[in-house]
């Protein structure tokens, strides 16, 4: 009974990790620990990120599993600035879909803007996005609401849990590596 449990949160916790990665508009750090606001324009990925999430129960965990790109800046620390820059092949491919007239550039024209977007990030660093921050009330809230919902089930009620339990047990990994992304 407890696994079909945490297998609704899974499949709940699945479902609201890819609608923040299709609609969400996110805040960004600025160099000095202000907030740049998200752009009017909506920016497309590639949908990679997206289509790698999968949440699973192992034992008495929940796994949130995604590429290792997504894991460190949606929920782990980002990348720290004056760190190795990152490769430049998946910017291009990301820009190519993102950036209007992108594709109407020459190759050698991609490639530079591709570097300087990678080097920047290496020298400035970028931030996490926090996005599954249980500790941000509203995020907090909605799980909350859910798992009660749940626990108020009468086939789920006689099993004792609590929401900070089963918050708990919540884990983010890479499926790169499987190394854990934040606890």
């Amino acid at each position: 009974m407890e696994e079909q449990l945490l297998q609704e949160i899974a499949n709940f916790t699945e479902g609201w990790i890819k609608d923040q990665l299709r609609n969400r508009k996110f805040d960004r750090p600025n160099k000095i620990g202000g907030i740049i606001n998200p752009s009017p324009r909506r920016l497309q990925g590639t949908g990679q990120l997206e289509q790698s999430v999968e949440v699973v129960v192992e034992g008495d965990d929940i796994l949130v599993l995604m590429d290792f790109y997504g894991a460190d800046i949606l929920f782990g620390e980002g990348r720290r600035a004056g760190a190795k820059q990152p490769p430049t092949k998946p910017i291009r491919e990301w820009a190519q879909i993102a950036i209007p007239g992108f594709n109407n550039l020459q190759e050698s024209q991609q490639k530079g803007i591709a570097f300087a977007i990678a080097r920047n990030i290496g020298q400035r660093g970028i931030g996490a996005l926090n996005l599954f921050n249980l500790y941000d009330e509203e995020v907090f809230d909605e799980f909350q609401t859910i798992i009660n919902e749940l626990l108020e089930r009468d086939d789920f009620a006689a099993l004792g849990l609590d929401v900070e339990d089963l918050l708990d047990r919540i884990v983010l990994l890479s499926n790169d590596n499987f190394q854990l992304s934040i606890e």
